[in-house]
């Protein structure tokens, strides 16, 4: 009974004194569960993940492009490529017909099927290339078009819905190439021309509703693929997001730039080493792993490197160019001893170093600005570099680059454009300019001496007109003609005769002014 009520009045203290009584219970906790039971999990920021794209690709599909079948099962047919179990798939056929179906082990879309891949909704990067022939009409046309979105199980008609249309020629670009193709007309055709190239660059992407342009109204033999093309589309922006370490294209992160269908992403990283990948959006760069990551330039991109060498036991300075061009492979860039890492990396054009170290244990820290561009020069990504001081090392912190200013050979390079423009439009007047006046000194180089042509110089010197220089260039030559037909017809001034009524004036006067109006283009 003494033990309860003495577990009795301990209760009733605790609950009295609940305060101290919780901190004296979480203090407890930690120091049974604190040391060496560290948390193992991390807090992090993710990024809305869609499933489709970062399923695992653990199926592979087929096509029986005869029997109309696709799906995961038909292991003896024609291997088409890795999906998941979760991805839609999109089938066009030779009819004009497409269809997006889900993913199944095999699957009835129609037969005669012409292609088949996986289905990425809101693409809007793939193009597909299509020539069909009418069926009412024999007329073939061409048509470029995207399709971002269906309704699954829907068929959707790419023809102009006659019966006995067809498909001659399909293909599907992932970044929006514009392939050129041979055509061949039948032997019995009327046309002239029965062999000719068509480059489907000329088309403009619309809508997969579109019915395309006329390409040829007679009947097409075959049509087969001459020479493929670039993109159309232009580059795409991608945008890195350091929170999360992923790519994007919403704008919400650092820019990076525009990407074409070739580029790659150059990205270093804590351990000292440096790898090209992709802009694929899937890909993630942990955010603690990376040191510098930008847009890879095959020919300007350089990494200035500080690091620790354990074979010397010194500090050193490099800059390299990237000589390697596999993708997805690390490539390390510092020397491989145990306790070699990398102090510091920048991808700066001009990159600023700020170094503190001691001349001995007893002498006080002493900072230094270094210029790593200068420091350096631009050798091999195996070189080791060149040693940073003889001094003990405290610290190494990059600073803000230096700016790079315009010199005045790159601002040179921007004005061609505009000079080329302007020498082109002085040319075009002075030739404009210079037709008339050339005819006029062959007609009147017998009539009129140096001192008259002087003359008119000077007074062509005041505008005489605002109307374009065409314009006044033909006129001036048809008067002209007029009065070089009058003076070889009459070989005498023109007297004024009575029944015009309003006489004209007397040819020098007239020849004076049109010479005027000539000279006066200049």
């Amino acid at each position: 009974m003494k033990r309860l009520e003495k577990e009795l009045a301990e209760t009733q203290d605790n609950l009295d004194n609940i305060i101290r009584y919780a901190s004296d219970y979480y203090k407890d906790l930690l120091k049974k569960y604190g040391k060496g039971r560290e948390r193992k999990t991390e807090i992090t920021n993710f990024n809305t993940i869609s499933a489709n794209v970062v399923a695992a690709a653990n199926q592979k599909l087929y096509v029986d492009r005869e029997g109309g079948f696709v799906g995961f099962g038909l292991k003896k047919d024609e291997y088409v490529m890795d999906c998941s179990d979760i991805d839609d798939i999109i089938v066009f056929r030779r009819d004009g017909k497409c269809q997006v179906v889900k993913i199944q082990e095999k699957v009835f879309v129609g037969k005669d099927i012409i292609f088949c891949s996986v289905f990425k909704k809101a693409d809007d990067r793939r193009v597909y290339n299509m020539m069909y022939m009418d069926g009412k009409t024999g007329t073939s046309y061409v048509k470029r078009f995207k399709i971002t979105s269906v309704t699954r199980d829907k068929e959707y008609d790419l023809t102009t819905g006659n019966k006995g249309s067809k498909v001659l020629y399909f293909s599907a670009n992932d970044n929006g190439e514009a392939e050129t193709i041979a055509i061949n007309l039948t032997a019995t055709s009327t046309a002239k021309i029965k062999q000719f190239d068509y480059s489907f660059s000329k088309q403009i992407i619309k809508g997969r509703d579109s019915m395309g342009n006329i390409l040829t109204k007679y009947p097409v033999k075959k049509v087969v693929f001459k020479s493929a093309g670039v993109s159309t589309l232009g580059g795409v922006d991608i945008y890195y997001s350091d929170t999360i370490g992923r790519l994007n294209r919403d704008e919400h992160g650092r820019y990076l730039g525009n990407f074409g269908p070739k580029d790659l992403i150059l990205v270093v990283y804590v351990d000292g080493t440096y790898e090209l990948t992709n802009f694929e959006l899937t890909n993630r760069y942990e955010p603690k792993d990376v040191v510098a990551l930008t847009k890879f330039k095959p020919n300007s991109s350089v990494i200035t490197a500080v690091h620790f060498d354990q074979t010397s036991k010194n500090y050193f300075v490099k800059r390299f160019k990237i000589e390697t061009t596999t993708v997805d492979k690390t490539f390390s860039f510092i020397s491989e001893g145990k306790n070699s890492k990398l102090i510091a990396a920048s991808l700066d054009k001009l990159p600023v170093a700020e170094l503190a170290y001691k001349k001995d244990d007893k002498s006080p820290t002493e900072k230094e600005i270094i210029n790593l561009d200068e420091f350096v020069e631009v050798r091999g990504w195996k070189a080791i570099g060149a040693k940073l001081t003889n001094y003990k090392v405290q610290n190494v912190k990059l600073l803000a680059p230096r700016i790079v200013e315009e010199t005045e050979e790159e601002a040179a390079e921007e004005m061609p454009n505009e000079e080329i423009e302007t020498t082109d439009n002085t040319v075009e007047n002075e030739v404009i300019g210079k037709l008339p006046l050339v005819k006029l000194v062959e007609e009147e180089a017998e009539n009129e001496s140096v001192d008259e042509v002087e003359e008119i110089e000077s007074e062509a010197e005041k505008p005489q007109n605002t109307e374009p220089p065409t314009q006044i260039v033909l006129e001036i030559i048809r008067d002209e003609k007029q009065e070089s037909e009058k003076i070889i017809l009459d070989d005498k001034p023109v007297p004024e005769e009575p029944i015009i009524p309003k006489p004209k004036p007397k040819p020098e006067k007239k020849e004076d002014k049109n010479l005027g109006e000539q000279l006066g283009l200049f």
